[in-house]
């Protein structure tokens, strides 16, 4: 960018340089101001077209600098998608292990097979469930005028809205994943930790038998809201891949539209 605007005060240097000095200086001296004028005229225009070269230079990088970013763009959505994809699938396989555990306590079963269902299933919630999406190229984009000037008020629009989504369901499943960990792990004395140094055993383990679980009201409510925490963060998941197949669409086209 700095070599793009001294291009201008380059060249009109080396014309006012290629001038003769002489000849301005005797034309000075003679009082010819026809000769000045001319001379001035000539400097003028040179300046004013080095200008516009510099303008017309400026523009084709500032454009090239906005394909380039509406690529990244492009790739990090995708990648962001993939992630969303990633969790969605844990989301299901929790679903599932969440159906088992939830028959189990209702129907108060209390042999060993259902304790285990059930503590699966709590596993399975409160393991890392907190996506890190990526916003680089959309933050880098967002602090540059000279692109988004550029871009069409269509899909600005657009570029808003999901970033803006991106961005609060970002904030909420970092919410949902402490009030998990806070209710099924720092505060519920039911749920305790398996010290054993065999990693394929469940690190966490009820404290109580069945029989006594499935008759604690605060177990079952502790369980259940953090059932429902997961379901309110798969959806918000579901609605954000939605939007981001939606953003790529309108990217697409605005791509094209740049050349």
């Amino acid at each position: 960018m700095a070599n793009t605007f001294a291009l201008p005060v380059i060249t009109a240097l080396a014309i006012v340089r290629a001038m003769k000095p002489s000849r301005m200086s005797k034309s000075l001296k003679d009082q010819n101001w026809a000769s000045v004028a001319i001379d001035l005229v000539l400097v003028t225009i040179s300046v004013l077209i080095a200008l516009q070269l510099g303008q017309l230079a400026q523009s084709h990088a500032d454009q090239q600098g906005l394909r380039q970013t509406l690529e990244r763009l492009d790739e990090e959505t995708q990648t962001n998608m993939d992630i969303l994809d990633h969790y969605l699938s844990r989301y299901a396989g929790i679903a599932e292990a969440d159906e088992i555990a939830r028959a189990a306590i209702v129907a108060c079963d209390s042999s060993d097979e259902a304790l285990d269902q059930v503590e699966y299933a709590i596993a399975l919630m409160v393991a890392d469930l907190n996506p890190s999406f990526v916003f680089r190229t959309a933050e880098e984009m967002a602090r540059q005028d000279r692109f988004l000037d550029r871009l069409s008020p269509e899909f600005r629009a657009a570029f808003n809205q999901f970033q803006a989504q991106l961005a609060e369901d970002d904030d909420q499943s970092t919410i949902n994943f402490m009030l998990i960990w806070d209710n099924h792990v720092m505060n519920d004395p039911a749920v305790g930790a398996d010290l054993s140094p065999d990693l394929l055993t469940t690190p966490l383990q009820l404290t109580e038998p069945m029989a006594a679980l499935c008759q604690d009201n605060a177990f079952k409510r502790r369980y259940f809201i953090t059932a429902a925490l997961i379901a309110g963060l798969e959806a918000r998941m579901s609605n954000l891949r939605a939007s981001a197949v939606a953003f790529r669409a309108t990217l697409a086209e605005e791509r094209a539209r740049q050349g």
